[in-house]
């Protein structure tokens, strides 16, 4: 009995739990599966192509430029000799004031001392002129002046430097030394050409210099109006202010081309005179450079070997007072031009003749035929006009080549003033405006550019 009632009581209690909700089976399941994706490599950037080098360009240095002013015949004649005398001295530098500025601005700056510095002789006269049988001209062909009498030869052991003992044995014939004044200069008699004999005083040198020129050539026909003596004296004056010259020489060892380093330009600077006053003998002839071709063919090549890089050949030819350049200057001219000169520069007209361009294998070489008279107190109107001939030389870098990158030139015009004083002015057209002589100017400007014309070189 019992044993039935146990069995229906877990009956009973099994049919009571299967009426009651089945309770949810807490199924723990884990997460699913994420998918990893597959590791991808992160993409390396390709490197972007290396560009080629491209090599800096080397700049190119800069050519070296050097402007050159030349100007023409610096002569000391007696009225500016008088108009210059102050008290017991001589004053010349206002002849420079109003055209300092211009010289001064050139790199080099070179001039024709037409007039010898040599103390002890009388200086210019205002009263000596020229005979009234005028000279032949230079190139046509004329006897040429006296030759002065040969030297004695010196003894042995005597010297033949420009001492005061030496010089005696080189001047023949002797000149009587007049001594300094310091008041009255006795009077220049004429040469034997008839033409009145240059000297000027020590002041008129250094006003020269002052006013900013810095190379002076002597090769014209006034250089050897006291013979030896006075020629010599005036090289060592030039020698004494340091002054670079060149177509006259002291001694037969200074007789060589004058080169110049102007800011790395070799510049050559050669000088020659086609006419002279009084002729040295032969003894003395090396003092004077006298037109020769052959010379001036030699002067020209040594020149190029002693490393010139532009070479400027000055001369003193032609006639005076015209502005009509001879058949023999132009000859000269070619030759000059053929044998490698790279700019002509001439001198002794005392008046502006023209500019011309020579046609050479080496190119074109331009010619003036005269630059007139820069300071000088000569009194025609054809005498007063000059130029300031300006060239801008390049120098290639790389190269060393020389060029002339600009050719031009500056009117002038040397004026008395009201005080007797003869003044150079720029006559420029920068220079006209508000001058006190500006009508003056202009005239002269004009007259230049009519001879000169602006066909080879511009004019300022």
């Amino acid at each position: 009995m019992k044993r039935i009632l146990v069995v229906v009581l877990s009956l009973l209690m099994l049919a009571t739990a299967g009426c009651q909700a089945a309770p949810e089976p807490v199924v723990v399941t884990d997460p699913a599966p994420t998918d990893t994706p597959a590791p991808t490599s992160t993409p390396t950037p390709a490197p972007a192509p290396t560009p080629t080098p491209v090599p800096t360009p080397t700049p190119v240095p800069e050519p070296t430029r050097a402007t050159i002013m030349v100007v023409g015949d610096l002569l000391c004649l007696g009225a500016q000799i008088s108009a210059a005398k102050k008290g017991s001295s001589y004053e010349f530098d206002y002849c420079f004031d109003e055209i300092r500025d211009t010289i001064s601005s050139a790199d080099l700056a070179i001039g024709n001392l037409e007039t010898l510095v040599a103390d002890g002789y009388p200086y210019t006269s205002t009263s000596s002129k020229k005979s009234s049988a005028t000279p032949a001209p230079s190139d046509s062909g004329a006897p040429e002046p006296p030759e002065e009498p040969a030297a004695s030869p010196p003894s042995d052991g005597e010297a033949t430097t420009p001492s005061s003992a030496g010089l005696a044995k080189r001047i023949s014939p002797p000149v009587t030394a007049v001594p300094a004044l310091e008041t009255e200069t006795p009077a220049a008699s004429p040469s034997s050409s008839g033409n009145p004999r240059i000297n000027a005083p020590e002041s008129f040198l250094t006003a020269v210099l002052g006013a900013g020129f810095d190379v002076l050539t002597n090769a014209n026909n006034h250089i050897y109006d006291y013979g030896a003596d006075g020629l010599i004296k005036t090289m060592n004056k030039l020698d004494e202010y340091g002054v670079p010259h060149t177509g006259a020489y002291a001694e037969p060892e200074d007789k060589k081309p004058l080169i110049v380093d102007v800011k790395g330009i070799k510049l050559g600077v050669l000088a020659y005179t086609n006419v002279l006053n009084n002729k040295p003998n032969s003894r003395n002839a090396y003092m004077v450079d006298r037109y020769k071709e052959e010379l001036v063919a030699d002067d020209i090549q040594a020149a190029r070997e002693a490393g010139a890089d532009y070479i400027i050949v000055c001369i003193h030819w032609g006639n005076e007072h015209t502005h009509k350049p001879t058949s023999g200057q132009r000859k000269m001219a070619a030759f000059i031009a053929n044998a490698g000169a790279d700019i002509i520069l001439g001198a002794h007209p005392h008046c502006t003749q023209p500019f011309e361009s020579i046609e050479t294998e080496r190119g074109a070489v331009p010619v003036l035929y005269s630059l007139g008279n820069f300071i000088s107190s000569m009194g025609q109107t054809i005498h007063k006009d000059g130029v300031i001939v300006s060239m801008v030389l390049e120098k290639a870098a790389d190269t060393g080549e020389t060029k002339l990158a600009d050719l031009s030139y500056v009117p002038t015009l040397c004026a008395e003033s009201d005080k007797g004083r003869f003044v150079v002015y720029p006559a420029d057209a920068a220079s006209l405006k508000g001058s006190p002589i500006e009508s003056r100017l202009a005239a002269s400007r004009k007259r230049t550019i009519d001879v000169l014309t602006e066909n080879v070189a511009r004019a300022q």
